[in-house]
């Protein structure tokens, strides 16, 4: 490879993977550097230009699945600060509570249905997610002799109970000498979470008569079901504990799969092959309305000297080297070049209004060798 190849090469190299944004960039950034960058990410995704999204075609739920998907597919990759908001703890009592006999004759079990109004919803913005820390109901209980409680999530009415299953477990062992219990609820209404009706309702199947077990005044008829008014103070209440991040949450550097490697900065005295690291915004080229995530590309590229067994890319290149330096006119150096190359992934807005998520192959260089 001759010196002008040398630097074509590193020309080439420079124009794929660096841009020099100014200190005060501004939304018309026109260095033809960003423009190759900006062509190359356009070809990678199937565009001729930047997408126009007017409309998104999706649904709340479906942007933050996507958001999750996205999150969980850079692990490791990508350093996130998570941003969370304090937690709170809530405690509700049950809007309806009714005793529904089986279908089947078996005076010794019965099922509780409690309905709760409950605030924990997942928010508007699908950027954030609403987390359950924990979930329990908690019950007074009237005798726990041998008491095996079975818990379901139902539809919030009371004559659908037999709907809408999701989950079940079955709670048993309670201590003998225990007055109140703790019906671990967490893992059922998380997946409620997803999707919520209107209220949160449960059934309890107690394997004993509910009168035996609860600590109730009386029972109203209702259909099929029995209305319940508990003892004053007496009735199972819901307490939850939840709170709400960002799911992506603030970025941080890029972590590097290279290793013992530093950085280079132009201006620091080092002159040979190295690897320099320079940023593009989204923001100042105008492309943020459309990709979510990351904010910007670090544009690494390789730019230095290769003397005598530096960096030597593989066997040849040490053998080019020893050429060159027994016989500099004849034999030009190695040059110093891209390495090791890592996908780039963003997590963007289609022209379809959906959101999506891709590796752009060979988009960040990790490491520089001479070669």
């Amino acid at each position: 490879m001759s010196l002008a190849d040398c630097t074509l090469a590193l020309v080439v190299s420079v124009l794929l993977y660096s841009s020099v944004i100014l200190a005060k960039p501004t939304r018309s950034v026109s260095d033809p550097k960003v423009e190759v960058f900006k062509q190359k990410l356009l070809t990678s995704l199937g565009y001729k230009e930047a997408p126009v999204v007017r409309n998104i075609n999706s649904s709340i739920h479906e942007q933050r699945a996507m958001i999750r998907k996205y999150k969980e597919h850079i692990k490791g990759r990508m350093n996130i600060e998570e941003e969370r908001y304090p937690e709170t703890a809530n405690v509700y009592k049950p809007k309806d509570s009714f005793e529904i006999q089986p279908d089947y004759e078996q005076s010794t079990a019965a099922n509780l249905f409690l309905s709760y109004d409950i605030q924990e919803k997942q928010p508007e913005d699908p950027h954030m997610e609403t987390i359950i820390s924990r979930a329990h109901v908690k019950i007074d209980l009237k005798e726990s002799n041998n008491l095996t409680a079975q818990i379901k999530v139902h539809s919030d009415n009371a004559d659908e109970f037999s709907n809408l299953l999701t989950n079940e477990f079955v709670f048993s062992n309670i201590p003998t000498n225990a007055n109140v219990v703790y019906l671990d609820i967490t893992s059922l209404l998380r997946t409620w979470l997803e999707s919520p009706t209107e209220k949160f309702g449960i059934t309890i199947s107690f394997t004993a008569n509910i009168s035996q077990v609860l600590k109730i005044n009386s029972k109203k008829s209702s259909g099929k079901a029995f209305r319940l008014d508990f003892e004053n103070g007496m009735e199972p209440v819901l307490e939850v504990f939840s709170y709400r991040k960002m799911i992506l949450g603030r970025e941080k550097r890029q972590a590097s799969t290279a290793t013992s490697r530093r950085d280079c900065v132009k201006g620091d005295g080092e002159n040979r092959c190295c690897r320099f690291r320079t940023h593009i915004s989204f923001a100042d080229i105008g492309w943020d309305n459309w990709i979510i995530r990351p904010s910007g590309y670090e544009a690494y590229y390789c730019d230095g000297e290769c003397p005598h067994r530096f960096k030597m890319a593989n066997t040849f290149a040490g053998i080019k080297s020893l050429l060159h330096m027994k016989n500099p006119s004849t034999f030009s150096p190695p040059c110093c070049v891209p390495s090791k190359l890592s996908p780039f992934t963003i997590l963007h807005k289609e022209e379809s209004g959906k959101y999506a998520f891709m590796d752009l192959d060979d988009m960040v260089v990790e490491d520089c060798k001479c070669a």
